[in-house]
């Protein structure tokens, strides 16, 4: 199952640069969320914006497939990313990426019946298809960053 994990926000509240590489005990907490979505035999992407280039570097370095959101919103960069990623009327997980005590268990926990039990303990770089692959099969363009005007409602 796909599992889209959300990287594209300031963070300005916590004041310590990008939220998603806050450092707890060496490791950003987007590193915990990656591991146990892999762990629990997920498709990983990070969606990821313009408010966010160090995120989007680390992931490029290490390999995780990063998916470049417009940064309009937290709901409207699940929309963006699901829409051109999933397939319609297939589930798929949405998480934050500041989740440092996520776990696999946890996961596992809250599948919806039968969906892909199969796969529930599979090893780290193991599932039958990779989040490289999705991508790749869904022509991914890369999104804009111009910065847009905020829309009414809408938080920034």
């Amino acid at each position: 199952m796909l599992a889209l994990i959300m990287a594209g926000g300031k963070g300005s509240r916590l004041r310590m640069g990008e939220k998603p590489l806050v450092t707890i005990c060496a490791r950003p907490m987007l590193s915990y969320v990656i591991d146990a979505f892999e762990a629990a035999g997920h498709e990983v992407v990070v969606v990821a914006s313009h408010r966010t280039p160090y995120t989007k570097n680390w992931c490029r370095a290490r390999g995780v497939t990063l998916y470049e959101a417009e940064g309009l919103g937290y709901v409207e960069d699940i929309q963006a990313a699901a829409g051109d990623l999933g397939e319609e009327g297939i589930p798929f997980f949405t998480c934050v990426s500041d989740l440092p005590c996520l776990v696999p268990d946890i996961i596992t926990s809250s599948r919806m019946p039968g969906a892909g039990r199969e796969r529930r303990h599979a090893p780290r770089g193991c599932p039958a298809t990779s989040a490289k692959s999705t991508v790749a099969a869904h022509s991914i363009r890369r999104r804009s960053t111009a910065r847009r005007p905020a829309q009414p409602g809408s938080i920034s």
